[in-house]
């Protein structure tokens, strides 16, 4: 997509294939959303380093062994962990990256990426194995409160943008696809989602 404007009853959205005509659209692209709900909400983008430690032999690190976990570090600093399904068990430090832009973020992990995590393997994880085995980057996209966003534009109501971000939307999505789908739809949603609406960024 690369641009849309309202048109008459509908929404028209240009993209490098051609025009789309819809009655209504819903912008759920993640970091990109920035840039497509035109300030309706403060997102920021924020640069984060995921890591894979090898277990080794140990068996404690598996599925119906090691937990999904948050651990909460001195200075505020929280790192996560999910066990090994094939690839390692995931372990990284989430938020307290820098800000970042999607079309240019620094792709490349460095030695100050992978020290704190590294440091908290040894402290906490002492059986795996380190250094890590593997390592990505991707984007959280940050609201001011860390909560989603979600809901129509001011003065654009058959745009509904969802911003399910924040590090944790992919954990609601299956959740967050049926209660847009009721907003679409025009349907009363059966979950209370007044305090993730769009709008409580506006101005009074």
């Amino acid at each position: 997509m690369t641009s849309w404007k309202s048109v008459g009853e509908g929404v028209e959205v240009e993209t490098k294939n051609g025009r789309i005509r819809a009655d209504r659209v819903v912008f759920a692209a993640g970091a990109w959303n920035r840039e497509l709900l035109g300030g309706a909400a403060p997102l920021e983008c924020e640069r984060q380093v995921p890591f894979w430690f090898s277990p080794g032999r140990e068996k404690c690190f598996g599925l119906g062994e090691m937990p999904v976990f948050i651990f909460e570090e001195p200075a505020g600093r929280f790192f996560y962990g999910i066990p090994d399904v094939g690839r390692g068990v995931k372990v990284a430090r989430t938020h307290g990256g820098e800000a970042c832009d999607p079309e240019t973020i620094r792709r490349s992990v460095t030695d100050s990426d992978v020290a704190p995590v590294v440091d908290f393997v040894k402290k906490r994880m002492k059986k795996l194995e380190t250094p890590p085995i593997a390592s990505t980057t991707c984007i959280y996209t940050n609201t001011p409160d860390l909560n989603f966003a979600i809901g129509g534009l001011p003065g654009e109501p058959r745009i509904t943008g969802v911003s399910a971000c924040s590090g944790h939307g992919f954990k609601f999505a299956s959740v967050m696809g049926e209660v847009v789908s009721d907003l679409v739809e025009g349907r009363k949603t059966s979950l209370d989602v007044s305090f993730l609406r769009m709008d409580r960024f506006s101005p009074a």
